[in-house]
C-alpha cells in the first residue's frame, strides 16, 4: 500500500510540474487566472488542487514583464492567502494579504478587495492568537462597509460574527450581542437556507444571554435550535450550553437529563459538564457521586492538558474543597483549596494549609482565584470556631483581605460586563463575611483594628473613589490619545487571553498565551509610569488621601471636640465604629424583627407629609438613639461634633431626628 501511495504522489507532482510549465507558456494571463479560479472554487478541493491553484495564482503575480491588471494581481494575493490559511499557514497567509493591501492602498484603493483582504487577514490573526491585530483589521473592514453602504461585500456575516466573538472573549457581552444580531440579520437575508450558519450565530446570541444572566431567553433559543437538523458537532455544543443554562437556572433534574445526552468531542467541555453535574449531586447531598464526578473532571483535564494551568481543573478542586467542608472535613477542605490555588495560579506552591498566593495578578482566571480565596477564608474561620486557635482567625482575616485585593484587581484591570456582574454578585456578601471576622478579631486583639478599618474603607468607597479619581485624572493627563487607546486595548486583551488560556489544552499554545499575558501586564505598567510622570496625576498619587488609612491616621485628623461614627450594615447586624482623637470602640447591633419594624415606622413617619398631622415617632427616635449611640462610652458620645458615615438603612435616617432619653432631639 505504501508503494502505491508513493507512486500516486509521484505522478501527481509530475503532473503539477507539467501543468505549471505549460501555464508559464500561456501568454494570456486571463486564461491562467480562470483555470486557477476553477480549482479554487471547486466543490471538492484537495491538497493537490489547492496547491495547483496557488501555483497558478503566483505564476501570474511573479511573471516578468507582467501585463496582468492590478485588480487581478491583488485578487491573486488574497486567494493565495486564503489557501494558505486553509492549511493553517498563518504567517504565509498574512504576508500575501499584506501584499494585497499594500498594492491596493498605494494604487487602486478598490474598496471590495481592500475589505476582503482586511477581513481574511483579521481572521488569520484571530486564529493564531494575535487578537489586537485581528480586531484592528476587522474594524478596518467594518469601516470600509460603513463608508460604502451602497456596495455589496462578501461574507459580511462573517465579519460581524468575528467582531462579536472578540467582544465575547473580552467579556463585553452586550456589545458582542449587538454584533451577533447584526450577523444574524444578514445571514437570514443572504443565506436563509444555511441552517447551520444561522444556528451557530443564534447559539452565540444565546451564549451572550447566559453570561448576562438572561437564562430564560437563552433557553428559548436553545429549545428552538434543538428541534432543527443541525450538524452533529454544532448540535453537541448547543446541547452542552442548554444543559449548563438549565443548571444555572436551578433546574437540576432537567440539567442532569440534558447532560446525559451529550457526546463530548472537546475534553474541556466535558470537564465543564462534569463540574456542573458534581455540583448538582453536592446540592442533592449525594456526596459520593459528587466526589466521583469531580475526580473524573480532574482526571480528564490531566489526561488532555497535562501540566497546563486551567480554571476548569481549579474549579473541580474548589468544588472538592466545598464538598469536604459540607461534610465537616475542614483540614481536607483546606488542602483542596491549596490544590486549586496551584492549578489557577502561575507561581504558587502550597507550603502548608494556611498559605495563599501573594501576587493576585499571576493567575489564569482572577475570578476563579477570588472564589478560591473567599472559600478558603470561610473554611479557615470555621477552623478557628472549632479550635479557638487565634492563628486561624488571623489567617482568615488575611485571606479575606487578599480576596478583596483580588476583587479590586479585577475592577481595575477588567473593564467589562463580566467584571460588572462579578461585583453585583459578590460585592455585598464578601464584605459582610470579612467585616464580621475582622470584628471578632478586633475584640480579641486591639492591634488588629486597622484590619477592620481597611475592609470598612474599601467597602465605603475609598477604593472606588480612588478609581474614579484616577480615571478622571488620566483623562485630563497630557498623555497622547493613542497611548490612552492603547491602554484600553491592553485591558481588553487581558480578558481575551485569559479566556483563551482556559479554552485550550495545547501546552505549547497555553505557554505562549501566558507569556502574552505577562507581556501585557508589563506594557500596562509602562503606561502607568507615563501617567505618573504627568504633573496632575503625580500630585494625586502623592496626596495624603493615598496614604494607608489607619485608626491613628483618622485620630490625627480629628479635632479634640469631634467624634466619628462609621456604619456598616450586613443582613443580620449593624456595625458601628466610633472614633475620637484618642479612643475608639466598635458596637455590633443585631437587626432583630423589632428593630426593623421600628426603623421602618420611623422612616415612614419622617417621609409622611400630611397637612395637620404631627410627627409621631419620637418614641422610636429615643429607642434608636439608645440602641445605636447610648451604648458608646462617654469618651466617644460626649463630643460636641459628630461626623457620621452612614450605611444601609442609616442613610435614610437624619441623626438630628433622633431623641435623647429626656425627649430632646439629638441635635437642636
Amino acid at each position: 500500500m505504501r508503494k502505491v501511495i508513493r507512486l500516486i504522489l509521484f505522478m501527481l507532482f509530475s503532473l503539477l510540474s507539467l501543468t505549471v510549465a505549460e501555464s508559464e507558456e500561456v501568454s494570456n494571463y486571463k486564461t491562467v487566472f480562470q483555470n486557477a479560479l476553477k480549482l479554487y472554487n471547486s466543490d471538492n478541493p484537495t491538497v493537490e488542487s489547492d496547491s495547483l491553484a496557488k501555483t497558478l495564482f503566483l505564476s501570474i503575480v511573479n511573471r516578468t514583464n507582467n501585463k496582468a491588471d492590478l485588480l487581478t494581481i491583488i485578487d491573486c494575493y488574497i486567494k493565495t492567502g486564503n489557501i494558505e490559511q486553509t492549511y493553517l499557514n498563518h504567517q504565509k497567509a498574512n504576508a500575501f494579504y499584506q501584499k494585497s493591501i499594500a498594492i491596493n492602498e498605494s494604487t487602486l484603493r478598490d474598496s471590495r478587495l481592500l475589505y476582503e483582504a482586511s477581513l481574511y487577514l483579521g481572521s488569520s490573526y484571530y486564529f493564531s492568537n494575535v487578537i489586537d491585530s485581528a480586531q484592528f483589521h476587522f474594524e478596518k473592514a467594518n469601516n470600509i462597509v460603513e463608508k460604502n453602504n451602497k456596495l455589496t461585500f462578501v461574507e459580511p456575516e462573517r465579519l460581524y460574527n468575528s467582531l462579536g466573538a472578540i467582544y465575547f472573549e473580552s467579556s463585553n457581552y452586550q456589545q458582542a450581542d449587538n454584533y451577533f444580531k447584526r450577523a444574524l440579520q444578514i445571514s437570514l437575508k443572504n443565506s436563509p437556507d444555511d441552517i447551520n450558519l444561522i444556528a451557530s450565530i443564534q447559539s452565540n446570541i444565546a451564549n451572550c444571554n447566559i453570561r448576562l444572566n438572561k437564562n430564560e431567553l437563552a433557553l428559548i433559543i436553545y429549545k428552538d435550535l434543538l428541534s432543527k437538523p443541525l450538524d452533529s458537532s454544532l448540535l453537541q455544543v448547543i446541547k452542552q450550553n442548554t444543559a449548563h443554562t438549565l443548571f444555572k437556572s436551578n433546574l437540576f433534574d432537567s440539567a442532569l437529563i440534558a447532560y446525559k445526552n451529550i457526546n463530548y468531542k472537546n475534553p474541556l467541555y466535558k470537564v465543564r459538564g462534569l463540574n456542573d453535574i458534581g455540583r448538582i449531586y453536592m446540592h442533592l447531598k449525594q456526596y459520593q457521586l459528587a466526589e466521583n464526578t469531580f475526580d473524573e473532571a480532574i482526571n480528564v483535564t490531566k489526561l488532555h492538558s497535562g501540566k497546563v494551568k486551567n480554571k476548569e481543573e481549579a474549579l473541580a478542586y474548589l468544588y472538592k474543597s466545598q464538598l469536604s467542608f459540607n461534610q465537616g472535613f475542614i483540614d481536607e477542605a483546606l488542602i483542596w483549596c491549596n490544590k486549586a490555588f496551584e492549578v489557577v495560579h502561575l507561581t504558587y506552591t502550597s507550603k502548608n494549609i494556611l498559605t495563599f498566593p501573594e501576587n493576585v495578578t499571576e493567575s489564569v482566571s482572577p475570578v476563579v482565584l477570588f472564589e478560591i480565596m473567599k472559600t478558603k477564608a470561610q473554611i479557615v474561620y470555621q477552623k478557628y470556631l472549632t479550635t479557638k486557635e487565634l492563628r486561624y482567625l488571623e489567617n482568615s482575616v488575611k485571606t479575606y483581605n487578599k480576596a478583596i485585593e483580588t476583587a479590586n484587581y479585577i475592577k481595575l484591570n477588567y473593564d467589562n460586563d463580566e467584571a460588572k456582574i462579578f461585583f453585583i454578585e459578590n460585592y455585598q456578601i464578601i464584605y459582610q463575611e470579612a467585616i464580621e471576622v475582622a470584628y471578632q478579631y478586633s475584640l480579641i486583639n486591639d492591634n488588629t483594628i486597622d484590619d477592620y478599618l481597611y475592609l470598612l474603607e474599601n467597602y465605603q468607597g475609598s477604593i472606588l473613589f480612588q478609581n474614579i479619581e484616577s480615571i478622571k485624572l488620566k483623562d485630563e493627563a497630557l498623555i497622547p490619545e493613542k497611548i490612552k487607546n492603547k491602554e484600553k486595548g491592553i485591558r481588553q486583551l487581558l480578558a481575551i487571553y485569559t479566556s483563551r488560556i482556559n479554552d485550550n489544552t495545547n501546552e505549547k499554545e497555553v505557554i505562549n498565551l501566558q507569556n502574552k499575558l505577562i507581556e501585557l501586564q508589563v506594557e500596562l505598567s509602562r503606561i502607568q509610569i507615563l501617567y505618573e510622570k504627568d504633573n496632575n496625576f503625580y500630585a494625586y498619587k502623592k496626596s495624603p488621601f493615598k496614604e494607608s488609612i489607619t485608626i491613628e491616621f483618622i485620630q490625627n485628623k480629628l479635632k479634640n471636640d469631634a467624634s466619628l461614627f462609621s456604619f456598616f450594615q450586613s443582613d443580620c447586624f449593624l456595625y458601628v465604629l466610633g472614633i475620637n482623637n484618642n479612643f475608639y470602640e466598635i458596637n455590633k447591633i443585631p437587626l432583630t424583627k423589632n428593630l426593623n419594624q421600628k426603623l421602618t415606622y420611623f422612616i415612614n413617619e419622617l417621609n409622611t407629609q400630611v397637612e395637620g398631622k404631627r410627627f409621631n415617632a419620637k418614641a422610636e427616635g429615643i429607642y434608636l438613639n439608645n440602641l445605636i449611640f447610648e451604648n458608646f462610652s462617654l469618651k466617644i458620645k460626649s463630643k460636641n461634633k459628630w461626623i457620621i458615615i452612614p450605611d444601609g438603612i442609616m442613610k435614610f435616617i437624619p441623626i438630628e431626628s433622633l431623641s435623647t432619653k429626656r425627649g430632646k432631639y439629638l441635635v437642636e
